[in-house]
């Protein structure tokens, strides 16, 4: 007869005996008892990371904080003629990016530091400064 004909005998797959099932079910235990202790330590890891986060992230508003206190001396301190060559300058490449196409938010980064150097440059000239009150 024909392997593909409907009359054909089918081939029933053997059932596996008690002992093969016992063996496969031992191997199966041993790789759910493998991939928990693997799950647990990797959980371990990030529990250790995640402990050590605050610490690191009060390092880095500390430094952070040192090196806007230094950045605003630096400005204030510096002459007017600094001030205005800054202001233009990064003002000048802002509107570079902005011609250029360059991102949004690349330009509006680029402009922080012009609006610092200009606002410094309006305390010096007023009465009551601006920056004061935006930085104090």
């Amino acid at each position: 007869m024909l392997k593909n004909s409907p009359d054909a005998p089918v081939d029933e797959p053997a059932s596996p005996s008690a002992n093969e099932t016992d063996t496969a079910t031992a191997a199966d235990g041993g790789a759910l008892d493998a991939l928990a202790s693997k799950a647990t330590e990797t959980l371990d890891g990030a529990v250790e990371l995640a402990r050590g986060i605050p610490e690191t992230v009060d390092r880095a508003a500390a430094t952070t904080g040192r090196a806007l206190g230094e950045a605003q001396r630096t400005v204030q301190g510096g002459s007017d003629a600094a001030l205005l060559a800054g202001a233009s300058m990064t003002a000048g490449l802002t509107l570079g990016l902005l011609i250029g196409r360059v991102p949004r938010l690349v330009v509006a980064v680029a402009l922080v530091p012009a609006a610092v150097l200009a606002m410094a440059l309006v305390d010096r000239r007023s009465d009551r400064p601006v920056g004061a009150t935006l930085l104090n």
